[in-house]
């Protein structure tokens, strides 16, 4: 599979990924990280889902992501296309524990004037959570083609929403991905925990 049309010795290109494989039994893809970023390799795993078996490689590598064979080099766990966030019930208790911390927040709010330098930003987070425009953990990359967040007080990197990242782009959608596969309500309050003094800051330019 070309990634370009210029690429003539392919079967197909990537635009036409999705056509040939309804006219041709195709039972996995292989990816390679040479030519594509993560991103667009997360877009086209969940593109493909129920269609074939997604893998990943890189470009000299001898391991696959997602080799059948224990005797094979390199990773044997496949791409997992379960994500929990994809769930109604993970939304809900998602959405229900944001809106208890959120109480809690304003319920223990005399507290935050001694322990968080910015309790007047953490108080205000905690109105927009409370009111739906926000939740306490979402995307640091934006989240393209992963269960639907609102904006977030803090992202999957562990920053407010809107700051300049450490990580590069690839690396924030792969933590996007991860945090969409394996969330839970404990993963939740665990960021929040270590975040306590990040989550009332606000970043200069960010959207509200």
């Amino acid at each position: 599979v070309a990634v370009g049309a210029d690429q003539h010795d392919a079967l197909t290109t990537l635009s036409g990924l999705k056509e040939f494989i309804r006219t041709v039994p195709v039972r996995e893809v292989v990816f390679c990280r040479n030519g594509l970023g993560f991103s667009d390799i997360i877009a086209w795993t969940v593109a493909l889902a129920g269609r074939v078996r997604v893998r990943m490689t890189s470009h000299g590598s001898r391991s696959i992501v997602g080799s059948d064979s224990r005797d094979d080099a390199g990773d044997t766990r496949a791409m997992d296309l379960q994500l929990r966030l994809a769930h109604p019930a993970s939304q809900r208790s998602k959405r229900a524990v944001d809106v208890l911390v959120a109480i809690f927040v304003w319920v223990s709010c005399p507290l935050h004037f001694l322990f968080n330098r910015h309790p007047l930003g953490l108080l205000r987070h905690a109105a927009m959570v409370l009111f739906g425009s926000r939740t306490w953990i979402g995307y640091s990359g934006g989240g393209q083609f992963l269960p639907h967040l609102r904006r977030g007080v803090l992202g999957t990197n562990g920053q407010p929403v809107g700051s300049p990242a450490a990580v590069v782009r690839d690396g924030l959608a792969q933590l996007d991905l991860l945090y969409a596969r394996d969330h839970s309500i404990y993963d939740d309050l665990e960021r929040l925990y270590r975040g306590y003094g990040k989550l009332g800051l606000r970043v200069s330019g960010a959207m509200s």
